[in-house]
This record gives C-alpha cells, structure tokens and sequence, in this order.
C-alpha cells in the first residue's frame, strides 16, 4: 500500500482515507445527537412557558408568571439556536468524508480543511509558503 500521495496524483492516500472514513459514523452521530438536544430544548421552552403562563391561573403573581416563562423560554430557544450551527457544521463534515469515500480525490479535502482552518493550534495568518509547526509524536519520533 503507497502511504505517499504526491500532489501530482491528486488523491490522498488510503490510510489517510480510511482514517477519515472511519471517524464518519461518530461525526454523523454526534452531529445527529446535537440536532435532537437542540429539539427537546425547544420543547422544554414551550412546556416552560405553557407552565409558568399556567401558573398564573392557579394563584401566583399573572404578570410574574408570564414574564418568567417567557424569559426562561427565550433563553432555552437561544441555546438551542446555538447548539445547531456545531450540528450542522458536524453534518457537512460527515458529507465531505463520505466524498473523500467514493473518490478520494485531494479536492474533497478542501471543505475538510476549510470548515476547520481555525481549528486549536491553527493560525490564520500563516502564509502559502510557509511551513506548518514540527509535530512529534510521543513516543514515536515522528517528525516532520
């Protein structure tokens, strides 16, 4: 098996590919569990403001119960807003795994590559020419 893609050949190498394909299911997974948290949060804020709307009929304080369920609702649809955008960035990087699949060409990566440039440890104003930081793998001596 050739480890080694040369940018000539415009594809990556297997092992390379099969890393990511193997990640695919967990990224999807989470991705999906994120979207259902994000649901049931919208659920709890409605329940939240039936509730507390409710409780106002019972005998508490009508004005209290509607602004506190109100604000409590607001801010769980927030967070759920919130939790969406990692679900749905989770979910196109699952897509272009399942592209690198089928074709594994080098252009796949670049929504890869692209979706985590400001990834921990990357640094937006590193030039084209310039070379990525030495990375030595514990115990293995793997360096660049």
């Amino acid at each position: 098996m050739n480890d080694v893609a040369t940018p000539a050949a415009g594809r990556i190498t297997e092992r390379a590919q099969r890393y990511l394909v193997e990640t695919k299911p967990w990224v999807r997974f989470i991705s999906v569990m994120i979207f259902i948290g994000a649901g049931f949060m919208v659920v709890a804020a409605l329940a939240m403001f039936a509730f507390m709307s409710a409780g106002r009929a019972i005998g508490g304080n009508r004005l209290a119960g509607v602004v506190g369920g109100s604000i409590a609702a607001l801010v769980y649809v927030a967070l759920a807003l919130l939790y969406i955008a990692p679900g749905v960035f989770l979910s196109r990087y699952a897509s272009a795994i399942e592209r690198i699949a089928k074709d594994g060409s080098v252009a796949a990566l670049e929504p890869i590559i692209r979706t985590n440039a400001l990834s921990p440890g990357s640094s937006p104003s590193r030039g084209a020419g310039q070379r990525p930081p030495r990375l030595v793998s514990a115990g293995r001596g793997c360096v660049e």
